[in-house]
């Protein structure tokens, strides 16, 4: 696999960069945080996806890119004989993922789902993710991390970087599964019963059904023959049901006539009782009639003088609603006047008013200036007090290293320069402890002022509050004043009217004595008049009650005659109830005894029920535990066979590791020699992983050497690795990505390292070195400049 070229459109610091990738070393180079690494973080997302972004999907996105723009990486590489082109973007809000991938130009894609890409990805390159950033990647942290870490430690990062670390998975795979069947023969044997017992509850339960079935038949012939005898049984109660419906029949109707003749005779009675009165209620009512055209007219008279009454009542009100309406006008003025008189001193409360809210809103606009400059001076006070701060930690840091020390940045001994970073940083401090000064004493100048429009504010605020309360009481006394003008205008409207009726009511005159004798007699009239109608109510029902007289005659002779024809029915049916009990009796009997048998083969065929599921159940059971045994066996069996392939994958990791050791040691070793001019000719690793050095035919370990040193052995370490597990994967992956492993080096020793990759390239054809030290870009063929403008977007430029 070859890199071609790479197009990033708003990926992190990115907005729009095309970069190719040329055969042999590739420097990129720039400061730290510029975005070196995000080039080849690129290259693994549009291989991989997001399992390879050190953030989540949505930081993935450049800060920058307008909102609607989508994020995408577009990488081609060959590999094969094939060219390939894999698009990866992001889009939304929410970002979707989507991924493509075209072969040898062609538009349409191979693949079109982001995950089916990473399926393809896997099987085309032979590797999944972890593989290829362990096969074709290294950072300085990573090539440190191989010495110090613990014995432990570094068995388990390198059987994990060289892959064994899945032959262990697969080995507690086949022990958890061994646990697992033995764990599940233990459950097994715990429900393992008596065999012996169950067969024995076998036949006692098939001896109990066979008892069973010989009650049933014996009950089943008893209730046949009494089935039979209930049918004979039967025809003689129910003809004797018929002859006792009949008889309660004609008792029925013989007791309903009889109340009905009673009901029609006490009927008879009431209706004469009501004749003889109504005839007496006639004679009355013929000698009070005279008296009601009496009443007549003394009711015109009275209902004359109530209509004269009324007006001259009216009259008499109208007197004294005048009076007092002149009072209440009287009184409606003199309010008027008085509001009049209070209204006079609140004249110019509203240009008052106006004035001092002018005058507030103006102090408010200089607090809000005020506010904005102290807020700005406040915030530049604390960048100040921060840079101060800063400055001082990394003097004190620098201070406290001393001349000797390695630079935290460079990783170059600090020598002479020592002196001179420490002048540098006082120098800074004493300039921008100046610059607070100044910012502290117009801060103070601000906060006088601020106290100053504060009281003004506050006197302003007081003086408003008071001339609101003065235009409040003005509004309600003009309110006020309104209401009493409306007032006056009603009262004076209504006496006017009052007094024109009045006029029209002077001549009306009332005989008060006259009305109330007029009253009496009419009183009296009118008790005779109600004791007419009544009367004559009565008496217009005297021709229906004769009529009712002579109805209820016939009926009372035709109920007397139907009563003695059932009398002569009942006599001639001749029906005998000693007879009827004793049919019925012996009926039930029977019918209980029938129900009793029913009822004990319902019982006996319940209990077959029961015993038949038991049996079922022990047999069942019986199945059941014969199963158990053969899954028992069976799955001892597995168990062999488990046991046996843990013995040989065991073997089969030992026997990896034991040959992996020796080709590591021997790829380290030619590079360890070509790197420092044949000075080290060998690289041990013992058993545990431990890196020694051959000097002179002696082997030591790292801690003797340099950090240079240290780190150039296990920059060999690492490119050997990447090379076994590339040649194990089985892929064609013809480059490789180091990152920042020039910091410990120094100038002679780089050389080197850089004299050692252009001896690689006929195994790496394209190795990209990712670093910050500008000084050996003149020892590279190929440079790439990352750069970042004033918008802190990155952009790469060749050299």
């Amino acid at each position: 696999m070859l890199l071609n070229n790479i197009r990033l459109k708003n990926y992190r610091k990115f907005r729009d960069e095309f970069i190719e990738f040329p055969r042999g070393i590739l420097g990129i180079i720039g400061r730290n945080g510029v975005g070196k690494s995000t080039i080849f973080e690129a290259i693994g997302w549009a291989l991989y996806g997001s399992v390879m972004s050190r953030s989540g999907k949505d930081e993935i996105k450049s800060q920058n890119a307008p909102e609607g723009e989508i994020c995408r990486a577009e990488l081609e590489f060959s590999l094969g004989g094939h060219n390939y082109k894999i698009v990866r973007e992001l889009q939304g809000k929410s970002p979707l993922s989507r991924a493509f991938v075209f072969i040898d130009g062609s538009n349409l894609p191979e693949v079109a789902r982001d995950s089916e890409v990473n399926k393809y990805v896997e099987k085309l390159l032979g590797m999944d993710y972890v593989t290829f950033m362990r096969s074709v990647y290294a950072k300085q942290k990573e090539l440190a991390s191989l010495s110090i870490l613990t014995r432990a430690e570094r068995q388990k990062v390198i059987r994990r970087m060289l892959n064994i670390d899945k032959i262990d998975l697969a080995v507690d795979a086949i022990r958890t599964d061994k646990r697992d069947k033995q764990e599940f023969i233990r459950g097994i044997e715990f429900k393992l019963e008596d065999m012996k017992k169950l067969k024995q509850q076998q036949n006692n339960t098939t001896k109990e059904i066979e008892g069973l079935k010989e009650k049933i038949d014996t009950l089943e012939i008893k209730r046949t023959r009494l089935e039979k005898k209930k049918g004979r049984t039967r025809k003689s109660r129910d003809k004797q049901e018929v002859l006792y419906k009949k008889h309660n029949e004609i008792k029925n109707s013989i007791s309903k006539l009889s109340s009905k003749l009673e009901g029609l005779t006490q009927r008879k009675n009431e209706l004469l009782k009501e004749e003889q009165k109504l005839k007496k209620e006639k004679q009355t009512l013929a000698t009070l009639e005279p008296k009601e055209e009496l009443y007549e007219k003394k009711k015109r008279q009275k209902e004359a003088m109530d209509e004269l009454r009324l007006r001259h009542n009216r009259k008499n009100d109208l007197k004294r609603s005048v009076k007092q309406k002149q009072r209440e006008i009287k009184t409606q003025n003199r309010l008027i006047k008085e509001t009049q008189n209070r209204l006079l001193p609140l004249k110019d409360i509203d240009r008052k008013y106006k004035k001092a809210q002018k005058d507030l809103k103006e102090i408010k606009r200089k607090k809000m200036i005020l506010d904005r400059d102290t807020k700005e001076i406040i915030k530049k006070e604390s960048v100040f007090k921060s840079k101060i701060e800063e400055l001082s930690e990394k003097k004190d840091e620098i201070s406290s290293l001393g001349p000797n020390s390695k630079c935290p940045v460079c990783f170059r001994r600090l020598g002479k320069t020592h002196k001179d970073i420490l002048n540098h940083f006082e120098k800074e401090i004493t300039k921008i402890k100046g610059e607070y000064q100044k910012i502290r004493n117009i801060k103070g100048k601000l906060a006088s002022q601020e106290k100053q429009i504060k009281d003004n504010e506050a006197r302003l605020e007081k003086h408003k509050d008071a001339l609101n309360k003065k235009l409040a009481r003005k509004s309600g006394l003009e309110a006020k004043l309104r209401n009493q003008k409306q007032e006056l205008s009603k009262a004076t409207t209504k006496l006017a009217k009052e007094k024109s009726e009045l006029k029209s009511l002077v001549h009306v005159k009332f005989n008060d004595v006259q009305y109330k004798k007029l009253k009496t007699e009419l009183e009296s009239l009118s008790k005779i008049r109600d004791e007419i109608i009544r009367l004559r109510k009565d008496v217009s029902r005297l021709p229906q009650v004769l009529q009712d007289g002579k109805i209820n005659s016939k009926a009372i002779a035709a109920q007397e005659k139907e009563l003695k024809t059932q009398k002569k029915a009942l006599a001639e049916l001749k029906f005998d109830e000693g007879k009827y009990e004793k049919t019925k009796r012996t009926f039930e009997q029977v019918s209980d005894d029938l129900s009793g048998c029913e009822t004990n083969l319902e019982k006996e065929e319940g209990n077959l029920k029961v015993k038949d599921r038991e049996l079922k159940t022990i047999k069942d059971k019986i199945t059941e535990q014969k199963t158990y045994r053969v899954k028992i066996k069976s799955t001892q069996t597995d168990i062999q066979y488990l046991e046996r392939l843990e013995s040989l994958m065991s073997d089969f990791r030992n026997e990896l590791i034991n040959r992996i050791r020796p080709l590591l040691t021997a790829r380290a070793s030619y590079l360890f020699r070509e790197l420092t001019d044949d000075r080290y000719p060998l690289i041990e690793l013992d058993e545990d992983y431990n890196i020694y050095i051959v000097d002179e035919n002696q082997k030591y370990g790292l801690k003797r050497y340099s950090g240079g040193e240290e780190d150039l052995a296990n920059l060999c370490l690492r490119i050997a690795m990447s090379q076994v597990i590339g040649e194990r994967s089985g892929a064609e992956i013809n480059f490789m990505a180091l990152d920042e492993i020039f910091g410990s080096q120094d100038e002679s020793r780089r050389i080197n390292i850089l004299n050692a990759f252009n001896k690689l390239t006929n195994q790496f054809a394209q190795i990209i070195l990712i670093t910050h030290i500008d000084t050996i870009r003149e020892k590279l063929p190929y440079v790439l400049r990352i750069e970042e403008n004033s918008n802190k977007e990155s952009h790469a430029q060749f050299e």
